[in-house]
């Protein structure tokens, strides 16, 4: 079995990279990526950890970016213009070694703009009459992994909220009082970045993200491949991209989206996805990466 969607405690997983290697050995996962968001800071050891108990691994990242047309920079060097504007799509990017080159400045850039986002948030409810300490959030604003989520369970330690549902409903969803739009770079941008470095970019959880109507115009970011297999489709939405992806000689992946609840793992799922699912062009760039 192969998983490439997964998540460490580099963004918002549970588990250390390490921790994660270890629980997917276990359960018998042959190949694997971690796909933290924006980041690929847990890469170099989860590949290590992977590689030393005889596992496929791939670095990987899952970039956050926003389907609209790409604006005009002044040169191929600046770093793409981020906008709050166009649906937000999430992108699997795999195979490019952490800490290189452009790429590394546009994940760079992204957890910047994330912490902005943060601390816009921290004023919005400060505006509301609620108090939160940014000194709580230190760890995670020193590696841009801080979110929405985060902030729901400081309101909820606080007990200015019963629950996280509570959290969003009266302040972070988007229409309320600090639900402050995500600036992020256009998805044709990344794609484009990442090619430049010979990464190979899959459109995550589509069915999850987007209305069936809008997979195939989706696409027009130049996209490698499709997600079709992830717990939040729902019906024939993984059948579907499939087809879709046949139709459009595109590669098709899935993945468990795992980010861990239990110290055990024991709610780990492994997706239906072995290595012979996998097309001839992604089982040679990870064969590269593995050196095998």
């Amino acid at each position: 079995m192969i998983d490439l969607h997964l998540h460490s405690t580099c963004s918002d997983g549970r588990h250390s990279p390490t921790r994660l290697v270890e629980l997917l050995h276990a359960r018998g996962i042959l190949g694997a990526a971690l796909t933290d968001h924006d980041t690929q800071a847990g890469s170099e050891e989860f590949c290590r950890a992977a590689h030393a108990c005889g596992m496929y691994a791939l670095p990987g990242v899952e970039v956050s970016a926003r389907l609209r047309p790409v604006e005009k920079r002044a040169s191929s060097n600046q770093l793409p213009v981020f906008s709050a504007e166009g649906a937000e799509v999430h992108l699997l990017v795999y195979g490019i070694p952490a800490g290189e080159g452009d790429f590394d400045r546009l994940l760079s850039a992204i957890r910047q703009e994330r912490v902005r986002r943060f601390d816009r948030m921290l004023e919005c409810l400060y505006a509301e009459g609620v108090e939160v300490e940014r000194a709580r959030f230190s760890e995670l604003l020193a590696t841009g992994s801080a979110g929405r989520p985060h902030l729901a369970a400081e309101l909820l330690r606080l007990g200015v909220v019963n629950n996280f549902a509570q959290a969003f409903h009266r302040y972070l969803a988007n229409d309320k009082p600090a639900g402050v739009a995500k600036e992020l770079p256009a998805a044709a941008e990344v794609v484009r970045i990442a090619h430049a470095q010979d990464g190979l970019v899959v459109l995550a959880h589509p069915g999850k993200s987007l209305p069936d109507s809008e997979f195939l115009p989706a696409l027009h970011c130049g996209v490698d491949g499709l997600e079709a297999r992830h717990p939040g489709h729902k019906g024939g939405q993984s059948k579907l991209l499939m087809e879709l992806a046949r139709r459009n000689k595109l590669i098709w992946t899935a993945g468990s989206d795992y980010h861990g609840v239990r110290d055990d793992g024991s709610d780990y799922h492994p997706p239906r996805f072995s290595l012979q699912d996998l097309s001839d062009r992604f089982t040679r760039r990870l064969r590269r990466a593995c050196r095998l």
